[in-house]
């Protein structure tokens, strides 16, 4: 029999599908909307050119600048990151390399 946190856990990963689903590369569709309230952390125009630049790679060029550096073991943790924040922690999850959490900001 299925828990009610096997059930919520299912959900938000379905969730987390649906709205990887509907992302597109090319900027036009944005399955999340929190985007439009959070200005001034990186220039449109900035994001475009550094789009056209990582197209423009070969695979192994794509590879070392973008994989490489992501699965770096000296890359920090989601989860160290947000410890960095000031701010009081409302509801944090974590289920193998998920992590989520949502925090209210101090500033």
């Amino acid at each position: 029999m299925n828990s009610v946190e096997d059930i919520k856990n299912r959900d938000l990963f379905s969730e987390i599908e649906r709205r990887a689903n509907n992302l597109s590369l090319n900027g036009n569709k944005h399955p999340f909307k929190w985007h439009q309230s959070v200005k001034g952390l990186i220039p449109p125009a900035t994001v475009e050119a550094r789009r056209q630049a990582l197209s423009a790679l070969s695979v192994d060029e794509y590879v070392a600048a973008v994989l490489d550096p992501a699965e770096a073991v000296s890359r920090p943790s989601a989860r160290a990151i947000t410890n960095l924040f000031k701010g009081h922690i409302h509801n944090e999850f974590q289920l193998g390399p998920l992590y989520s959490v949502e925090i209210s900001l101090e500033h």
